[in-house]
């Protein structure tokens, strides 16, 4: 399974992989349980999302498909929630699978996902709920040019639309990347 010319996502584009910085994953987290076990299908150790859920005290599981998983044909034996940034060209699936599994997730997208249908329809047929940051999120510390948001199915957010407010866009001087930009790092 670690062949990645063999695995279905490495026909991805290179869009595809933008690491998400820890300012939104702090946004999930009041809506999370307490010590939970958190599945971070699209993740490694070096992820803000399993750094930020392992320090509140959360169980996560991370299964990137860097170190051999694929989300299509792995699911650990035991977790309470899916938590994640997955790639973008593969949101349709990545969520259809996810609510074929049935438990809990907020999967991290951008709002322009909703201008597709089969999004769209998704959310729709699945009382999706959405969690959105109130200001536009910077990934790399320049200008976001678009606004993220969780997609997220049982979570018991208070509301069909939920906005959480963060303290800053996470650009200039405020700017802390993701720990997934250092590449010396073995996964």
């Amino acid at each position: 399974m670690s062949n990645k010319k063999s695995n279905s996502y490495y026909d991805l584009e290179e869009k595809d992989e933008y690491y998400t910085p820890s300012i939104l994953v702090d946004v999930v987290l009041p809506f999370i349980k307490p010590n939970s076990v958190i599945w971070c299908p699209f993740d490694t150790n070096q992820s803000e999302f399993v750094r930020v859920l392992d320090g509140a005290g959360h169980l996560t599981i991370q299964s990137h498909i860097w170190q051999g998983f694929d989300f299509f044909n792995y699911q650990p034996d035991k977790f309470d929630y899916v938590i994640s940034n997955p790639p973008f060209s593969m949101k349709n699936q990545v969520i259809e699978r996810l609510v074929g599994i049935g438990k809990p997730f907020a999967m991290l997208l951008n709002l322009q996902c909703l201008n597709y249908i089969g999004i769209r329809k998704l959310v729709r047929d699945n009382r999706i709920q959405l969690l959105l940051p109130d200001k536009n999120v910077s990934y790399d510390g320049g200008s976001c040019p678009f606004a993220s948001l969780f997609f997220c199915y049982k979570m018991k957010l208070p509301s069909n639309l939920v906005f959480a407010d963060v303290a800053h866009k996470n650009t200039g001087k405020k700017f802390m990347p993701s720990a997934m930009y250092n590449k010396e790092v073995a996964y």
